[in-house]
């Protein structure tokens, strides 16, 4: 359920125009084949803020698997009568669900610190959602829509998808006008979104 079937259609869609509308629709990464999907056992990595965290697995008298970040490694407890497909499912379902989260917190904390400088009117929204053919969209409402995934990235570009969909509150396309909003406010956003572009198959969820 939470792996993206991702396609890489060229071009863009007109951001804040009518309704939610792409961007970077190229820039997200194609599902690993189905034999190499995570398996979440010991040894494993997932990438998490741009660093690949090792997932370490042991059994415990808990309801559903458990995870948490702990000296550099992501400690999963799960159940020991949790086996083959329901526990793969479950699995996915707690990363999806501690990811989520702390996407929420990251996204959360990036608006209101570049608010200041490009909000306009009411703040905006913000929902975390699993779309699986872009990174961020910003709704005609000023509504910022982003991927869960983003908190897979370095800082540095989640701050970069956060200040594209803040400037489109301002400039809604991707004119000239918007380029050179984006370079007043971050003077190496086109580092950044090459950056982006070269994330390209590296999220395995």
């Amino acid at each position: 359920m939470w792996r993206p079937q991702l396609r890489s259609p060229a071009g863009y869609g007109g951001p804040c125009g009518g309704g939610e509308a792409a961007w970077i629709v190229s820039r997200l990464s194609q599902a690993p084949p189905e034999g190499v999907q995570k398996r979440f056992v010991n040894g494993e990595s997932l990438p998490y803020l741009g660093e690949d965290i090792h997932i370490a697995v042991r059994f415990a008298d808990v309801p559903s698997p458990e995870i948490r970040l702990d000296d550099g490694r992501f400690r999963v407890a799960v159940p020991p009568n949790l086996r083959g497909k329901r526990r793969l499912e479950a699995m996915r379902q707690a990363f999806f669900e501690w990811y989520r989260e702390r996407a929420l917190d990251q996204v959360t904390e990036c608006v209101d610190r570049w608010w200041p400088k490009l909000g306009r009117g009411e703040r905006s929204r913000v929902l975390i959602r699993n779309q699986r053919r872009r990174w961020g969209s910003c709704a005609s409402d000023g509504t910022i829509r982003i991927n869960w995934r983003i908190i897979m990235l370095e800082p540095s570009l989640i701050e970069y998808i956060v200040v594209h969909e803040l400037a489109h509150l301002s400039v809604r396309n991707h004119s000239p006008d918007f380029k050179k909003l984006m370079s007043s406010v971050l003077p190496d956003f086109r580092d950044r979104e090459k950056r982006l572009g070269q994330t390209e198959g590296i999220l395995p969820l």
